[in-house]
């Protein structure tokens, strides 16, 4: 993607409930999903709920961090704990598909006082015009 000129995104998954003791993630998901937000878009948009075991039981993990769980030693491993486990899915999932043209946001909440805050995985064009886009929004 680094040689296109133009990229463009097929798709947009948002993930909410990597920790599970962080709400908004999961509630943004919930109410997107009722009232059909995405429905109609030329876009095709997902969710996925990150870490449900953790979710339901309010806590940021079960295990340990599945922020931490994506190495590639944790991903061709066969330890068994519950977020080294949820964490293959997820990369099994995501490897399965076209990532190519994938937008992934993960939404994230902390009772820190910093606002709100966008970290991007690299500094692709496109992840910093759409920090910048999102920024404008909210400002």
């Amino acid at each position: 993607m680094k040689d296109d000129k133009r990229q463009i995104i097929e798709k947009v998954t948002i993930i909410g409930g990597t920790h599970g003791n962080e709400y908004i993630g999961p509630y943004f998901i919930g109410k997107a999903e009722q009232v059909g937000v995405y429905q109609d878009n030329a876009l095709e948009v997902a969710t996925l709920l990150a870490n449900p075991q953790a979710f339901v039981q309010a806590r940021r993990f079960i295990d340990q961090d599945l922020n931490r769980s994506f190495s590639p030693r944790i991903l061709s491993g066969t330890q068994d704990s519950y977020e080294y486990q949820r964490a293959r899915e997820i990369a099994r999932h995501f490897s399965q598909n076209d990532t190519a043209q994938h937008f992934l946001v993960d939404l994230h909440s902390t009772t820190a006082n910093m606002g709100i805050t966008l970290i991007a995985s690299n500094n692709e064009p496109l992840n910093l015009h759409t920090g910048a886009y999102v920024q404008k929004k909210t400002s």
